[in-house]
């Protein structure tokens, strides 16, 4: 498995040296760190709750909606149409 939030809790259960697993770690906070980046750059906010997207809905929600999230790459694709027509819905119609 190559999930870096895998590698950093088998490295608290296991306990070799920091120094053999050190490149796992720095890519698991670079990781992060890019997460974090793109999901503030896109108007999420974070708590000790975790995530929540402009609208408020928890990440997990989000996942279980099966939508993209800031750092998948068709994200902002999908974004610019959702915000387009989640603004259409709200005009009034004139007729």
């Amino acid at each position: 498995m190559n999930d870096p939030t895998f590698n950093l809790s088998m490295l608290e259960r296991v306990g070799p040296s920091w120094y053999d697993h050190l490149p796992q770690v720095e890519a698991a906070m670079a990781e992060d760190d890019r997460i974090t980046h793109l999901r503030s750059a896109a108007n999420w906010s974070c708590d000790e709750g975790g995530w929540y997207s402009p609208s408020g809905t928890h990440e997990s929600e989000w996942a279980l909606e099966g939508l993209p999230f800031p750092e998948d790459p068709d994200y902002d694709e999908w974004a610019g149409a959702y915000w387009h027509y989640e603004a259409l819905d709200v005009q009034p119609l004139t007729p």
